[in-house]
């Protein structure tokens, strides 16, 4: 499939999105062993990955077949939250998938989200905190969307996990400008305000003033928007 895809299409980037690429190693040496015998390492490849799934061997010969960029679901940089998601994955073992993958040379993105089921400021805090200090070259800060037939979803309308419904519109299931929840002891506004303030951290905190001030002028009609919501601005 990668073969016909990139001899047909010529396509400028191949995606691999399935973050179980990694998981049965016996099948993704074989495919990398294809891609590079086969002479398709020019295509520029993306994966997403399990961080408990690599190691520097594997990140090495990714390099080698065309791979420029991994992405890892982070989550939540609160150990009991990622416990009571089972994401089965540990802070420790994301910290060293970032560090090897960067090490290999290979550009890296985390996703993280706001508003699990009994967040708190302090917990989504420490997310925050979190993905400032893994300081990935792309992170994705998203707000918990309740997408029907999910286990947040079925929570929510119970009224379970501390969620509140704000609203059943399609247009607000987005995890970046949506509006579809809440939390008793964190408010849409506040998980707004956190995703802002926890993409302005991370560029500032690790001195990347280019992108920071990148961000800011992509973003600020957003911001304003923002703001004016906040703080109730006329």
């Amino acid at each position: 499939e990668v073969r016909a895809v990139i001899k047909q299409f010529n396509p400028a980037v191949y995606k691999f999105n399935d973050e179980t690429f990694g998981f049965n190693a016996g099948r993704a040496n074989r495919i990398l062993d294809s891609i590079i015998e086969e002479g398709l390492t020019a295509t520029p490849k993306y994966a997403s990955m399990r961080a408990d799934r690599v190691d520097p061997q594997i990140l090495q010969k990714m390099k080698r077949a065309g791979f420029t960029y991994i992405d890892y679901g982070v989550e939540s940089g609160n150990p009991e939250i990622l416990k009571a998601v089972k994401k089965g994955v540990t802070l420790e073992q994301t910290g060293k998938a970032v560090a090897m993958t960067k090490k290999a040379g290979i550009k890296v993105g985390v996703n993280v989200i706001v508003g699990h089921p009994d967040e708190t400021r302090e917990t989504a805090g420490q997310t925050i905190d979190y993905a400032v200090k893994l300081n990935a070259d792309l992170t994705a800060i998203g707000i918990m969307v309740p997408y029907p037939g999910t286990e947040v979803a079925e929570l929510a309308k119970q009224g379970k996990g501390g969620y509140k419904i704000l609203s059943t519109d399609w247009r607000d299931f987005n995890k970046q400008v949506g509006n579809a929840l809440e939390l008793k002891g964190l408010s849409r506004r506040d998980m707004e305000a956190i995703q802002a303030l926890g993409y302005l951290k991370i560029y500032a905190y690790n001195f990347r003033i280019k992108e920071l001030f990148n961000f800011i002028r992509m973003y600020r009609k957003a911001g304003w928007r923002f703001l004016k919501k906040y703080f109730a601005i006329e």
